[in-house]
């Protein structure tokens, strides 16, 4: 290029990348903006008159959506409210029914889009919501009345409720007497298999009743089925069982059993004829009203409207289709602008790529070139021209300081590496490798390697008092401090946050690494002045030899934290060397159980009580006793610290009778109900039951205010004489619960094989009812369950507001948690109730 013509090009702004750059992108974009005008305005004319169009097609799709909507959410809501009215009240029915109302009116208010026999079908519709709207209303009022809900309620209510009673009190009046008489053993045990018999029947049509509402099948026919045929069996077994009791009362001639047989047998033929009745009424079609309303009227019209929404629907989506393809058409024409467009900028593209070719690659090559030259130190193969760019040219002129910066930035970086940014110390990496060094080179000579460990006590208060400012130049003062402190031989670290170590090396005995370690703790210890505030520090340090506690830099660091952490412990600004009873644990299980004996005899058991609220009115309702101990050097424990202990040492049954002698003592049962936990051992005791029994006879404990807490574990060893245990305490007017419900392996089958009066929702549902919908949905599955079987709910570990108004939105009976009265000492005073806070 001739010097007249490079002038040209610099007035021109060509000289430079730069200006090459801004005349290439202003030509292309004149360019583009003239194609895109052009074809902006061949699109915009069709495109707003097809728009204009397509809007009443959409609008009307959309109503016609928000009205097939409206009635899918109806329809939802009635299948709820059948199964539940308290989940969904008549209210929100009414108004899901008005809301479909509104949507039909909305439809018909709305211009036609052109769609043939369009105001008729929306009339159609219109009088079809008002149909539905008068047969949802007669069977809301039907679901709301139980005598037109479910005839067979009464049936169960007035005839065979009244003969279960019966039946199992006369059971219980013959067992209780034949107890007294010796000769009547075979006699007893059929008595006792007719009220396991008995106790069967009645579970069988508990649930039978409750497959009916569907709780536990899908199938709810067949679960009906099964659970008839079961009870048949159960009853065919307690037919026999009885004949075989009145052949050997007979036999012995005892006219008091079977006076008491002839009673049980009428009530058994009652019952049965009651239960063969509700039967064929649970068995109709019509057992609910309600359902016989929602699938003979509801249901028809529903589909109905649905068909007739649909077919509206199809309607108008062919004619947004028509629509479509006008827009279809147009978008051809500009797909081939476009391509048109596309031609264009590949063409300029392609220019564009040979002036970047010419201007740039070609002078970053011949640059490139030049640079290999000088890094194999070929300086005579330089050559003194430059590029004509002045940005190339700049660029081989700032490679030599470029290539002098990254030496130094290298050597930084490696600095940085290897020691900490804040005080300039070596870090854990470098004192790792000098510490490997040094066990390589000196224990083959003979020479020993030691590890201080440093820690500064209150680091995190100074840090808290005076701000992190202040905290950095504390520590900065600190390293200071410590490099002046030992040798120049030594090598000081910081390890991490408020940790130190120093290597020692080429040391005599170890009082000198002592005398090291106490000097680096009075160095520290001295007052510090910063920013103006004042204030003191110490440090504990920890010490390690090589070879003596270890011969690996990992091992050593280890020894010497844990003497560190040992220093500490006994009064801080202190040091120790490693030894191997620093790790010994200091108490066994045997210390544990001498320590049980003792607390026996001393009397170090203190019983405590938590409070049972009603979950609607939090009224006292019950208080749950609670073990304490209280160690004479470890303080108060909890159950969890010794209880395991003390059941494996055969105490349990011994600490059941303390508890019971606190409730004795104190007459607690005489005013407030007493909750107390039993194991399977204790169950099984024969004497258990007749130590009650003389308790309750005695007068300091009332039988109607003890509540006992089986677990489901309990259940799982023998079913039956559990049973039978379990049924003998509720003779004597003794409540059962079954605690942490849910947790155990056959919680339905636990719940069947006896009436409990009262079930507890273990806390680990509890605990995220808030936040997890499946915790939610199983307390709310467990509460309806209990319920249908008459037995009462309590959920534990309320610690919530949020918690306690869920389970009373949900019905729940009692509850009891930290929200609701921490456990406290058992008063001593009668009539004195533990105090609890809403």
């Amino acid at each position: 290029m001739s010097g007249s013509e490079s002038r040209v090009w610099q007035r021109l702004g060509l000289g430079s990348y730069r200006g090459r750059y801004i005349w290439l992108t202003v030509s292309l974009s004149i360019a583009l903006l003239v194609i895109a005008l052009t074809a902006q305005q061949a699109v915009r004319k069709n495109t707003q008159e097809t728009s204009q169009r397509a809007s009443l097609y959409a609008s009307a799709i959309s109503d016609v959506t928000e009205a097939g909507h409206q009635l899918h959410v109806l329809q939802e809501g009635l299948l709820s409210f059948s199964l539940d009215p308290g989940e969904i009240g008549q209210d929100r029915i009414h108004a899901i029914t008005a809301d479909l109302q509104l949507s039909l009116a909305h439809l018909a208010q709305e211009p036609g889009p052109g769609v043939p026999g369009y105001s008729g079908t929306v009339e159609l519709l219109i009088n079809d919501g008002q149909e539905l709207r008068r047969w949802v209303g007669e069977m809301i009022a039907v679901r709301l009345d139980p005598a037109q809900w479910v005839p067979a309620s009464r049936t169960m209510q007035e005839q065979l409720l009244p003969q279960v009673e019966i039946v199992s009190s006369t059971l219980q009046e013959m067992d209780h007497l034949l107890a007294d008489i010796p000769v009547t053993e075979a006699l007893r045990l059929k008595t006792a298999a007719l009220r396991i018999h008995w106790l069967k029947v009645v579970g069988e049509m508990r649930l039978m009743v409750a497959n009916r509402f569907g709780a536990f099948s899908l199938d709810s026919g067949q679960a009906v089925r099964n659970r008839a045929q079961a009870l048949d069996i159960h009853l065919q077994q307690f037919q026999h069982d009885l004949d075989q009791v009145t052949r050997l009362a007979g036999e012995r001639n005892f006219v008091f059993v079977l006076d008491r047989i002839a009673l049980l047998q009428e009530a058994v033929n009652q019952w049965s004829r009651a239960y063969q009745q509700l039967r064929v009424l649970i068995s109709r079609e019509d057992w609910r009203q309600d359902l016989l309303l929602l699938n003979t009227q509801i249901d028809p019209l529903t589909r109905h409207m649905a068909q007739r929404l649909n077919t509206l629907r199809v309607q108008l989506q062919t004619g947004t289709q028509g629509q479509l393809m006008l827009l279809t058409g147009q978008a051809e024409s500009l797909a081939m602008s476009i391509g048109w467009l596309s031609a264009v900028l590949i063409g300029l593209f392609a220019l564009g790529y040979l002036a970047f070719q010419r201007w740039l690659l070609n002078p970053i090559e011949h640059i490139s070139e030049q640079l290999l030259r000088e890094g194999s130190s070929l300086q005579d193969e330089i050559p003194t021209r430059l590029p004509a760019v002045k940005e190339t040219r700049r660029l081989m002129q700032s490679f030599s300081e470029m290539h002098a910066q990254v030496r130094a930035r290298e050597r930084r970086l490696d600095y940085m590496a290897y020691h900490d940014p804040l005080t300039g110390l070596p870090n854990r990496v470098l004192f790792h490798e000098r510490l490997d060094d040094a066990l390589h080179n000196e224990l083959p000579r003979g020479h020993d390697v030691g590890v201080l460990f440093l820690d500064l006590d209150r680091f995190k208060q100074i840090n808290d008092t005076h701000g992190h400012l202040v905290g950095d130049k504390f520590l900065i003062e600190v390293a200071r401090r410590l490099r002046s402190t030992f040798r120049s031989e030594d090598l000081v670290a910081r390890l991490s946050g408020d940790e130190f170590a120093i290597l020692l090396q080429r040391f005599g005995q170890i009082h000198e690494m002592s005398f090291l370690a106490k000097k680096a703790i009075d160095a520290l210890a001295a007052p510090y002045e910063i920013d103006g505030a004042s204030f003191r520090s110490s440090a504990s340090v920890g010490m390690s030899v090589a070879p003596v506690h270890g011969d690996t830099a990992e091992r050593l660091i280890q020894q010497a934290d844990t003497a560190m952490y040992h220093a500490k412990a006994n009064g801080r600004s202190k040091f120790a060397e490693f030894s191997a009873e620093m790790l010994e644990q200091s108490a066994t299980q045997l210390a544990l159980e001498n320590d049980l004996h003792k607390a026996f005899l001393e009397r170090e058991f203190q019983l405590f009580a938590q409070p049972v609220v009603d979950c609607q009115s939090l009224r006292p309702y019950a208080q749950e006793c609670l073990i304490r101990w209280r160690h004479p050097e470890k303080g108060l424990l909890l159950p969890i610290d010794f209880l395991t202990t003390l059941e494996d040492m055969g105490l349990m049954r011994d600490l059941t009778d303390w508890i019971l002698d606190q409730l004795e003592q104190t007459r607690a049962t005489l005013d407030m109900a007493y909750t107390i936990n039993l194991s399977a051992l204790q169950l099984n005791d024969a004497g258990f039951l007749s130590h009650l029994q003389e308790r309750i006879r005695s007068g300091e404990i009332r039988a109607q205010n003890l509540i006992i807490e089986i677990t489901e574990d309990t259940l799982s060893d023998d079913l039956d004489r559990i049973t039978l245990q379990l049924s003998d305490l509720q003779a004597i007017g003794v409540r059962i619960a079954l605690d942490d419900f849910g947790t155990g392996q056959a919680s339905l089958s636990h719940l069947r094989a006896f009436p409990f009066d009262t079930v507890k929702i273990d806390r680990s549902f509890v605990r995220d009812i808030a936040e997890d919908h499946q915790d939610a949905d199983l307390i709310r599955a467990i509460i309806r369950l209990a319920h249908t079987l008459g037995i009462e709910v309590v959920a534990e570990g309320v610690e919530t507001r949020e918690q306690h108004a869920f389970l009373r939105a949900e019905g729940c009976d009692l509850v009891q948690g930290f929200l609701l009265g921490r456990p406290a000492p058992l008063p001593q005073e009668r009539g004195k109730i533990l105090a609890f806070s809403s």
